[in-house]
């Protein structure tokens, strides 16, 4: 799982928050409006099935419609919990 401190950012480098809880089975990230956002051990082990059968994800939609999750801090923190295991193809991430 994600480790405090770590900084959540957008596609183009801009900070989105930093994780302020991680405990295994979950991890939150605080936004500069103060507005947490909880990312759950679930979210990521789904998105991450859903990588290895071959699907590439798509910005800013929900999963019905082949992305992550329309909420631009939902998806990138997600990513984010994926870390090196994703790649950004330009137009969506598929596993590395």
């Amino acid at each position: 799982m994600i480790k405090i401190n770590t900084e959540i950012t957008s596609r183009h480098g801009k900070s989105i928050g930093v994780v302020t809880q991680s405990n295994g089975k979950s991890f939150t990230f605080t936004r500069a409006t103060g507005k947490t956002v909880k990312i759950t051990a679930s979210k990521i082990k789904s998105t991450l099935q859903r990588l290895q059968q071959g699907e590439t994800l798509l910005y800013q939609r929900n999963p019905g419609e082949g992305g992550i999750s329309y909420t631009v801090a939902i998806e990138r923190g997600v990513i984010a919990g994926l870390g090196d295991q994703v790649f950004d193809t330009g137009e969506g991430y598929i596993l590395a």
